[in-house]
């Protein structure tokens, strides 16, 4: 009987030993039984740039979590345009959409610095730019909490806009633009181009094939390279000015509610080994594209690139400067967090709302990053 009792007491004493082990070990996220879903909205076609930027983003999504989280891509606006996608993301209608900087600041006016006038003077300053905490932050809190858009960092681009194609004439002197039509894309490059005698007339890109044909303007200003052969700027422009007026963005944005219910590790993943690795196939795809662009239309009409000389170039510049980029600091101060970073990437310095050193870093690029002679 007493063995029996023994016996009992260290069974028990076993089972719990067995129950406390069990009850201390940290709890394991539950299996996910059955793979999560998510529509992305692509503006733009599945052959451009941005949508085989998305195609990736989609792929390398379900490789990395495993299926785990399965995308459903959709192209050319078949569900939405850029107008619709920022309120059907609100709405959680669709879960991801692809997001170029020009749609920032059409968004809202205080990113308007993601659409200026010779600010960035090639892609790699922007995506610095881009990526800096404090840019980002802007995205997700300010943009995020207004709009209810959160901005993941895989950064690739539309492409870059030179500052001019013309059909056939060089600006090689302010005098040249005096009389001028050409195609733009917004009221500040009208003004731009006012201020030294041209008209500007604002249209989409998509029209600028039959005005170029009909010679209803003498050339187009910042229209993006990849759109050279759909625009028809290789067929009737003759001459590509440099440097760029504009470069492009592009990004992927999320419903933050979504995002916030993805979990953890599927975050993680997304952020830290899918965004990279789709940037880096955007950057070295958008250098193709604009290159075999670029070939097109030098084989097609010897297009030439042009860089304009320091006296077209800098009188502009100092315009844009005082009547787009500080005037556009006074009009939406909400953004100036946006440019106190742009200006410390770029070398310039910001002070009450003013710039310095702008002429000075822009010397330093013109030479080193466009091969141009200053004069002295």
């Amino acid at each position: 009987m007493k063995n029996r009792s023994l016996g009992r007491v260290y069974g028990l004493s076993v089972l719990l030993i067995i129950a406390l082990i069990i009850f201390s070990l940290p709890a394991s996220t539950p299996a996910q039984t059955t793979p999560l879903k998510a529509i992305l909205n692509v503006p733009w076609g599945p052959e451009t740039a941005v949508g085989l930027q998305h195609k990736d983003f989609v792929d390398l999504t379900a490789e990395k979590t495993k299926g785990r989280l399965q995308i459903a891509a959709y192209y050319a606006s078949s569900l939405y345009g850029l107008d619709q996608q920022s309120p059907m993301l609100q709405k959680n209608v669709i879960q991801f959409g692809a997001q170029s900087g020009w749609y920032w600041q059409k968004l809202d006016p205080a990113c308007t610095l993601v659409w200026c006038p010779f600010f960035f003077p090639n892609k790699a300053k922007m995506a610095q730019w881009y990526l800096t905490p404090k840019v980002q932050d802007f995205l997700e809190n300010y943009m995020g909490k207004k709009y209810g858009l959160m901005n993941l960092p895989d950064i690739g681009w539309v492409g870059s806009n030179p500052v001019l194609w013309s059909t056939d004439w060089v600006l090689d002197s302010l005098d040249k633009l005096k009389g001028k039509r050409l195609a733009t894309w917004a009221d500040s490059d009208d003004a731009l181009l006012g201020a030294f005698g041209a008209m500007g007339l604002t249209t989409n890109f998509t029209v600028h094939y039959t005005q170029l044909q009909t010679k209803m303007v003498d050339g187009a200003m910042g229209t993006a390279i990849p759109n050279l052969k759909s625009a028809g700027l290789g067929e009737f422009t003759k001459y590509r000015h440099l440097p760029f007026l504009y470069h492009n963005a592009l990004s992927t944005v999320v419903n933050p509610i979504f995002w916030q219910k993805l979990p953890k590790d599927i975050q993680q993943i997304i952020i830290k080994e899918v965004c990279p690795e789709v940037e880096k196939r955007a950057n070295e795809r958008i250098l193709a594209l604009e290159q075999s662009m670029i070939k097109f239309a030098e084989q097609s009409i010897g297009q030439k690139e042009v860089l304009v000389p320091p006296e077209v170039f800098f009188p502009m510049l100092d315009w844009a400067v005082t009547n787009i980029w500080e005037k556009r600091i006074r009009d939406y101060p909400d953004g100036l967090p946006l440019w106190e970073e742009g200006a410390k990437v770029t070398g310039y310095t910001l002070k009450n709302g003013k710039f310095t050193g702008v002429k000075e870093a822009w010397e330093k690029y013109y030479v080193e990053v466009y091969g141009g002679k200053l004069k002295k």
